[in-house]
């Protein structure tokens, strides 16, 4: 911060870089004092791994919610309580990221990777994609190759 304000750096990508990683830590502290357990990311690996497992399956709140033991709307509150995300968004979020991942570390046909992420179908994949990337995936694969 002081090199922020004093304009120590020799640039401003440094500057910027110095205050990314203040916040960061900053964050990073914020999350220990309100889950000094880790039980935040524990429960959202444990989500995660469920959908990556079957990305293909029908995920509904009920599903999980059962098995965390928990009704389908003290799962809810709980989940956003802890992830800030509702049990959809997250979930939409993983089959995308990983939807991502294929995209950038293969060739495969986009409706190929729609389907194994677990997508109704291509339009589908490319609707949900364009609204978390502001582009097609064919456009976000070429921008990455």
């Amino acid at each position: 911060m002081r090199g922020t304000f004093r304009k120590d750096f020799h640039d401003s990508l440094e500057a910027e870089l110095a205050l990314f990683e203040f916040m960061l830590a900053y964050e990073r502290l914020a999350l220990q004092a309100t889950d000094p357990d880790g039980e935040r990311e524990r429960f959202l690996e444990g989500v995660r791994r469920r959908v990556l497992a079957q990305p293909k399956g029908a995920f509904k709140v009920e599903t999980l919610a059962a098995e965390f033991g928990m009704s389908r709307s003290h799962f809810s509150h709980f989940f956003r309580a802890r992830t800030a995300l509702t049990p959809a968004r997250f979930i939409t979020e993983v089959r995308l990221r990983e939807a991502v991942r294929l995209l950038v570390e293969t060739r495969a046909p986009i409706k190929q990777i729609a389907d194994a992420c677990g997508f109704a179908n291509e339009n589908h994949f490319n609707k949900v994609f364009r609204r978390f990337h502001q582009r097609s995936p064919g456009a976000y694969r070429r921008r990455s190759a």
